[in-house]
C-alpha cells in the first residue's frame, strides 16, 4: 500500500489502484487479471502472483519474482560455500563426460543456481539446449538456444521430442511430471545422455518416491518397484540442495543411484553441520565418503 499523502504513491492507496496497475502490467498478456488467483510471466522475465479480495480479505496480495540468472560458475559456487572443491572437480567432469544428474530442492532452494553453474561448465565443444518456462530470462553470457515448454502435457511433449531430435549434447530440464518425464527417460534407454534434470522436493528420498510413484502411474502396467529401478538406472549422480537458516544454499548430498540394491543411494559427498557462528552464518565442512562412483 502506498503513502495517500504521496504525490507518487497516489495510484497504490486503494485495492482499485493496485488493480489498474495490475492490468497495466498484464496488458497483452494472455491471463484473466479479474479471477480470483492468477499468475503470469510478464515480458521482461518477472514472475507475478496476484490474490485479489475476497480470496485475499486484507486486500490484494501481490509477489513479483525476478529469476536468479546471474552467470555463476562451480568455482564460484566453491567460494560461496554451496560446494566443495571436489565436489566442483567431480561435477566438471561429470559434464565433460555427458553424465545424467538429477538435482533437487525445495523451491528456491538454489537448484536453479547449481544448473546454471553446471551449464558454464559444459565444455565449448558440446552443444548444449535449455527446455524452459516461456519469457524465462537468459542466462548471462549463454549462447545455448532455448525451447519454451508450454502450459499443457501436449505442449510439453512436442518441446522434449523436439529437443531429443536436435541430439545435443547437453539437455537442460527444468521439473517434469507424468508423460514428460516418462518421454525423457525413454531417451535415457534408448542411449541419450547429457541430462541435467530439476526437481522440487525436500530431499533426494522423497524425490525418488514421489518420481517413481508418478512414472507408474503414467504407465498404468509398470509396477512402482518397476518404475523406481527405471529412474535410479537412468541418472548417474544426484544432488540434493538445501538454503540452511542462515540463508545460504548448499549441496548436502552428492549421491550415485543404484538400481537393484538395498540400498539405491550411496553417498559420495555430504554436508555436516557444525555449529551456529556469531552473527548467525552456519559452519560445517563437507565430507567425502571415500566411494568412487561408477561414472568415474
Amino acid at each position: 500500500r502506498g503513502n495517500p499523502a504521496s504525490r507518487d504513491c497516489l495510484d497504490y492507496a486503494t485495492d482499485a489502484g493496485v488493480a489498474r496497475a495490475l492490468r497495466r502490467m498484464c496488458d497483452g498478456i494472455d491471463v484473466e487479471v479479474d479471477a480470483s488467483y492468477f499468475e503470469a510471466t510478464l515480458d521482461s522475465g518477472y514472475e507475478l502472483f496476484v490474490a485479489r479480495p475476497p480470496a485475499s480479505p486484507d486486500g490484494h496480495l501481490v509477489v513479483l519474482r525476478q529469476p536468479y540468472r546471474e552467470r555463476v560458475s562451480l568455482n564460484g559456487l566453491v567460494r560461496r560455500g554451496t560446494i566443495s572443491r571436489g565436489m566442483a572437480t567431480l561435477l566438471g567432469h561429470c559434464m565433460a563426460a555427458r553424465a545424467n544428474l538429477l538435482v533437487t530442492g525445495a523451491v528456491d532452494s538454489g537448484v536453479g543456481e547449481l544448473i546454471d553453474a553446471l551449464a558454464v561448465a559444459v565444455p565449448k565443444a558440446h552443444r548444449a539446449l535449455w527446455l524452459c518456462k516461456p519469457n524465462q530470462l537468459a542466462l548471462e553470457g549463454d549462447s545455448a538456444p532455448r525451447l519454451a515448454l508450454g502450459a499443457d502435457v501436449a505442449e510439453q511433449l512436442s518441446a522434449v521430442r523436439a529437443a531429443q531430435r536436435l541430439g545435443v549434447e547437453h539437455l537442460l530440464l527444468p521439473p517434469l511430471r507424468g508423460e514428460p518425464l516418462a518421454l525423457v527417460l525413454d531417451g535415457v534407454s534408448d542411449g541419450g545422455s547429457g541430462i541435467v534434470l530439476a526437481n522440487r522436493a525436500d530431499n533426494l528420498s522423497q524425490a525418488i518416491d514421489r518420481m517413481s510413484v508418478d512414472l507408474a502411474m503414467t504407465r498404468g502396467g509398470v509396477a512402482p518397484e518397476t518404475a523406481r529401478d527405471w529412474l535410479l538406472s537412468s541418472f548417474d549422480l544426484a544432488l540434493e540442495v538445501t538454503r540452511l537458516r542462515d540463508g545460504r544454499p548448499r549441496v548436502a548430498r552428492l549421491a550415485e543411484l543404484r538400481s537393484g540394491h538395498a540400498s539405491p543411494m550411496r553417498d559420495i559427498f555430504t554436508f555436516a553441520f557444525h555449529r551456529m557462528a556469531a552473527g548467525g552464518s552456519i559452519e560445517g565442512t563437507f565430507y567425502a565418503s571415500g566411494s568412487v562412483p561408477r561414472i568415474v
